[in-house]
């Protein structure tokens, strides 16, 4: 019969440490090697000139066309019924007038009236943009990211333009 261990209590001197059996101090061994080489690798693996990480690619809103709703020149009375407004389609800063940008191009809209206007934008009769109502003097930003044939309409009269949204270019 065998006896029950004795309880330790305080002043006993310490037990002596367990001993393992060779074969178990040498798994030990093996697999503290193996995890520390893994531990290594994945370290060396991420050093060294990487290529760029994937993610967005940084946004550049720096206009590259305006859209401008302008009252006619010649009328005496800008806010009178009888006083059409139009569109000019510009470079940035009204230098030259243009008929197509490229895919991405940011286009400001301004509203250089003195009336409300909303200017909507579509692409074979599928909207596109849509600036809501824009008060005078009132800017918004629209980013062209459809590409073919735009047709601009000045909302409620049958002021239009058009402008050609390119496709990206292949790179080489």
């Amino acid at each position: 019969m065998r006896r029950a261990a004795r309880r330790r209590r305080p002043g006993d001197a310490p037990e002596p440490p367990a001993q393992h059996a060779p074969a178990l101090r040498t798994t030990v061994r093996v697999v503290t090697a193996c995890a520390a080489l893994s531990v290594g690798a994945a370290v060396l693996s991420s050093c060294g000139s990487a290529k760029a990480t994937p993610g967005p690619p940084k946004a550049n809103f720096t206009a590259g066309a305006q859209l401008t709703v302008t009252q006619a020149p010649n009328c005496p009375n800008a806010t009178a019924a009888g006083c059409p407004a139009y569109l000019t389609l510009t470079k940035p800063g009204g230098a030259a007038s243009l008929t197509s940008v490229p895919n991405g191009t940011v286009m400001v809209v301004r509203n250089d009236t003195t009336t409300d206007h909303r200017v909507e934008g579509s692409t074979r009769a599928q909207p596109v943009f849509d600036t809501g109502t824009m008060h005078p003097s009132d800017t918004t930003t629209v980013v062209l990211t459809t590409t073919g044939r735009m047709t601009v309409t000045l909302v409620g009269s049958s002021t239009k333009t058009t402008l050609t949204v390119e496709a990206p270019k292949p790179k080489t």
